[in-house]
């Protein structure tokens, strides 16, 4: 059953403003491990899940660390496409299946992983095709968990080159409602957590909540910082092998390095950031929404057939290329398989720090 009118609308009045870097291909982009300097930077902004998947190879068993490092100059460069793609899905889906899909790759043609510099040059390329082309777009769902009742907004970026580079990145805001549909709270992730605020001190547009993008991360806060923010801990960073857990307290205890740290921009709307280098500061805009259809993900219901990726097991983005820690751990699951943000989200929202 599709939402209803009212819910559509909360959604829509409520769609975040995201404040981001420029989504221009001719703009510098720097080394993901660089601290920001004096020129302007741009940025990847959301694009659809369309558009992303018809772009990438489909390769049936990932081979892990150095042995699928040979893969890479026996593999067709072709992208197998999305309708290709979608008709594997379904197959699976149909043989029950599925969980086949996990041991998938979905590598992003011409998208080299571990290079930020040749990432955003080739992405100038993509974002150019004819080809399914790029759209912003944010994805929304009304979501009513067991704990409540949130409106959600799902973002997918091509490639993250915040120091563990990866292709495909999703990232996501929840709004927790009142029984009247009002807004109680938010939440929005960032990296492997999140942030949250009471709905008063969230800072608005209007009626919508504005979001800073942090710079090749895509991690998301509410506020501007000049030295920006430490996310990250090393022993985290690090992908450590279950052998060396135990360092894991010890370099906890390290401070984050500047190069870890999360560059969310200036906003130009805000008079309290007017004081931020032209390098810091980001654009305003407002992805178009894409309305999840309401309830579990079932393959037999009519209004699921589009959203066959919703099904997939498997991780977003490519295995390869990662000489040491655990190849592919960075690239996400989809929103689906993100079981903790999308079945209970207005917990999820109780375990973020605010």
């Amino acid at each position: 059953m599709t939402p209803a009118p009212d819910y559509r609308e909360l959604l829509r009045r409520h769609n975040p403003v995201l404040v981001i870097y420029p989504h221009d291909t001719n703009r510098l982009r720097p080394g993901a491990r660089r601290l920001l300097g004096t020129q302007r930077w741009g940025d990847y902004h959301p694009c659809s899940a369309p558009f992303f998947l018809d772009r990438v190879l489909q390769r049936d068993r990932p081979k892990p660390y150095l042995s699928g490092l040979l893969d890479l100059f026996r593999q067709d460069k072709r992208p197998a496409g999305y309708d290709t793609i979608a008709a594997k899905v379904r197959d699976r889906l149909g043989a029950g299946a599925i969980t086949d899909t996990r041991l998938w790759e979905l590598d992003l043609a011409r998208i080299p992983s571990q290079s930020e510099r040749r990432a955003w040059a080739r992405y100038a390329d993509l974002v150019t095709e004819p080809r399914r082309p790029y759209e912003c777009v944010a994805y929304a769902r009304y979501c009513a968990g067991a704990s409540g009742t949130a409106l959600q907004y799902w973002y997918l970026y091509v490639y993250n080159d915040f120091w563990n580079n990866h292709e495909a990145d999703w990232e996501m805001a929840t709004i927790e409602l009142d029984a009247g549909g009002t807004p109680r709270r938010m939440a929005i992730s960032c990296h492997h957590g999140g942030y949250r605020l009471p709905w008063p001190n969230v800072p608005k547009h209007g009626d919508q909540p504005v979001i800073r993008v942090a710079r090749g991360s895509h991690g998301g806060y509410f506020g501007y910082r000049r030295d920006g923010f430490d996310p990250v801990s090393l022993a985290r960073t690090l992908h450590l092998p279950s052998a060396l857990r135990f360092l894991g307290p010890l370099l906890r205890a390290v401070p984050p390095l500047p190069g870890l740290r999360d560059h969310p921009p200036a906003d130009p709307g805000r008079p309290d950031d007017a004081t931020a280098p032209d390098s810091h500061r980001g654009v305003r805009i407002v992805p178009e929404l894409h309305f999840f259809p309401q309830g579990p993900p079932r393959p037999d219901a009519p209004e699921w057939p589009d959203w066959w990726w919703l099904h997939y097991e498997g991780k977003w983005g490519s295995w390869h290329s990662r000489i040491s820690g655990t190849m592919g751990v960075d690239s996400p699951w989809g929103p689906a398989k993100q079981t903790a943000r999308w079945n209970d989200p207005v917990r999820w929202i109780d375990e973020r720090t605010q």
